[in-house]
C-alpha cells in the first residue's frame, strides 16, 4: 500500500487517537498499520500546519458519557468490576514492560553473539 493511500485512510484516525484520546504512539502503531516514524511525522506536520486546531483539541479532553442519571452512585457490583479492571490494567502494564524487556534482551543477545534466537518466517524447525 502506498504512503499516500495510507495517509488518506489513516491520517485523521491517528490524529484523533493521539490528540483526543491521548493514546501513546506505540499503541497507535499496533492498531493502525503505519510505522512509528510515519505517525510521528504526521503528528509533527499537523502541529505545524494547524496550531489553532491543536490548541482546541488539547482544551477539550475526552469525557466518557454518563450511563444514566439514575446510576450516580455505583453499586457494589460496579465497584467490584472497576476494582477488577484496575487490577487487570496494572497486570497488563507489568506484562507489557516484561515483554519489552525480553524483546530487548533477545535483540541484544542476537547482535552481541551473532546468532538468531527468534524463529524467522518460513524457517524449518
Amino acid at each position: 500500500m502506498s504512503y499516500s493511500l495510507k495517509r488518506e485512510l489513516y491520517y485523521a484516525q491517528v490524529l484523533d487517537l493521539y490528540y483526543v484520546h491521548r493514546m501513546p504512539v506505540s499503541r497507535i502503531c499496533k492498531i493502525i498499520p503505519v510505522s512509528r516514524k510515519g505517525i510521528y511525522n504526521w503528528i509533527a506536520t499537523f502541529a505545524l500546519e494547524n496550531p489553532e486546531k491543536l490548541s482546541a483539541m488539547k482544551k477539550h479532553p475526552v469525557v466518557p458519557p454518563a450511563i444514566s442519571s439514575k446510576s450516580c452512585v455505583p453499586s457494589k457490583k460496579e465497584k467490584a468490576l472497576r476494582a477488577r479492571i484496575c487490577q487487570l490494567e496494572k497486570e497488563l502494564r507489568e506484562e507489557r514492560i516484561r515483554s519489552e524487556a525480553y524483546s530487548t534482551m533477545i535483540d541484544l543477545a542476537e547482535s552481541s553473539f551473532n546468532i538468531e534466537i527468534r524463529k524467522k518466517c518460513g524457517a524449518k524447525q
